[in-house]
């Protein structure tokens, strides 16, 4: 009977260590798969983000939306031949899209289940930035930057110019 004793006994231990490696192990593979799914989650939300950020940039939008407030927004500048000017935005239209930022962006763009905000910092430190859309909360905070041209003195610039007779010759 010892000896029937000390095989069940070995039989039970050996049986204890293989379920802890079974358990650690799928605890294991549980936790890397849980990293697996929000590495994925996170690219997502990001390749996303800046994409709707490139195409609010070099978009004008759905036309009128910024009268009507209605449509898909775009920032965009176009020139006199209603070419769009690459990564260009019109402050005027940043100002109106601040106005129901909620809806045109974070509703028609996200579907409400991401929020947004933008935010123009010119390069020019004395002038201060401008920012539009949901204050962020400090959770999961995604930041897309992009080098763009503002339009930001357009309306004060452009017709001293053209008053002055002003050229401005390539160096």
């Amino acid at each position: 009977m010892n000896e029937k004793g000390s095989i069940s006994t070995e039989i039970l231990v050996v049986l204890v260590v293989i379920l802890l490696i079974i358990g650690i192990t799928a605890k294991f593979s549980e936790i890397t798969l849980d990293k697996l799914a929000t590495s994925a989650e996170n690219e997502n939300i990001e390749l996303l983000l800046s994409q709707s950020a490139d195409n609010l940039i070099n978009n004008l939008g759905t036309p009128n939306w910024e009268k009507y407030l209605l449509g898909t927004p775009g920032l965009a500048i176009s020139n006199e031949n209603e070419a769009i000017i690459p990564n260009s935005i019109s402050y005027d239209k940043f100002l109106i899209l601040g106005k129901n930022y909620k809806k045109l962006v974070d509703k028609n763009i996200f579907d409400s289940k991401i929020k947004t905000s933008m935010e123009v910092i010119p390069k020019e430190s004395s002038i201060s930035s401008v920012k539009i859309g949901s204050p962020d909360d400090g959770k999961n905070v995604y930041s897309v930057n992009r080098m763009v041209k503002c339009d930001f003195y357009k309306k004060y610039v452009e017709p001293a110019c053209r008053q002055t007779g002003l050229r401005f010759n390539r160096s």
